[in-house]
């Protein structure tokens, strides 16, 4: 049994402890405890504004930031050469829409040359606009592009290349600059959906071929100057219901005119005589059925 001087003595000691916690940490309406921690409200009241400014922070973040915008796609570039001066296109590149506008300068290069074959078999392209600073397309240059719809040629083009369009088999129409006076040979063979060109009044040769097998082709004047008509120019043209020959027309080449028989739709209209057309028409080899003189005009003036 405890004595009475050991429990006051420890009551005095429990006492001091109590007053001394007191002291240390009055839990007044400045002070509480959070879970564990005892703290002030002033502390609290700080912590709870770093709270808020971080909330507002990001809200005023948020609200700042651009909208997301539409992924914009790279077009890529050409490929050039640089040679005496001038730029040349010689390929596609890494370019990869579908309208190509080809500018007049490379850098401080001007652009006057497409190389023979740059676009071959390409199968993106549907519209090309060619400057007028170019003044050669090689050959081939555009042979084989089979979703190809629509080209603007320049105006200072004097030649159309070999196969430059050939295989194109989403051409419909084509306009010729004016002063073109050469179409190398199947320059548009196997264009199965081009059905009008318009040939200039300069032309002067229109090699074999041209026009080959472009088997949607209705309607073809030959300008006057010409005075050649090359093999195969229209063979497989079974479409063609008016050709129109040139005044000036000395020979007509092999398989130059798809056959023409009484079947046929396909009109011919000569400047010349029959007597001047049997001269002409003498040796040559026409396609099958060979053409009927009912669907010869002969003396055609154009009118």
């Amino acid at each position: 049994m405890k004595s009475k001087k050991g429990i006051i003595i420890y009551g005095v000691c429990y006492f001091l402890a109590f007053v001394l916690l007191s002291a240390a940490v009055p839990l007044t309406r400045d002070w509480f405890r959070d879970g564990d921690r005892v703290v002030s409200r002033r502390e609290q009241a700080v912590d709870d504004t770093d709270k808020q400014n971080k909330v507002d922070t990001t809200e005023k973040k948020d609200e700042s930031e651009p909208k997301q915008e539409e992924p914009v796609v790279e077009a890529g570039e050409l490929e050039y050469q640089v040679k005496d001066g001038v730029a040349v296109v010689t390929g596609i590149g890494t370019y990869s829409l579908s309208t190509l506008v080809i500018p007049d300068h490379y850098g401080t290069y001007e652009v006057t040359e497409i190389k023979s074959s740059a676009f071959l078999n390409n199968l993106v392209l549907r519209e090309v606009v060619v400057p007028d600073t170019v003044t050669t397309i090689g050959s081939h240059a555009f042979s084989g592009c089979t979703k190809l719809q629509n080209v603007v040629l320049p105006n200072g083009l004097t030649k159309l290349s070999a196969g430059i369009f050939a295989k194109c088999t989403a051409l419909t129409s084509v306009t010729i600059p004016a002063g073109v006076t050469e179409i190398a040979g199947y320059a548009f063979s196997g264009c199965t959906a081009l059905r009008e060109i318009t040939l200039p009044r300069r032309l002067t040769n229109l090699r074999g071929g041209a026009f080959e097998n472009c088997s949607s082709l209705q309607a073809l004047t030959i300008p006057d100057q010409v005075t050649t008509l090359s093999a195969d120019l229209c063979y497989g043209c079974n479409a063609l219901e008016k050709l129109v020959l040139p005044k000036n027309i000395q020979s007509i080449g092999d398989f130059a005119i798809p056959g023409c028989n009484a079947a046929t739709k396909m009109t011919i209209y000569y400047p010349g005589s029959q007597v001047d057309w049997n001269n002409v028409y003498a040796s040559t080899v026409i396609g099958d059925g060979g053409i009927n003189k009912n669907n010869i005009v002969f003396n055609y003036s154009g009118s």
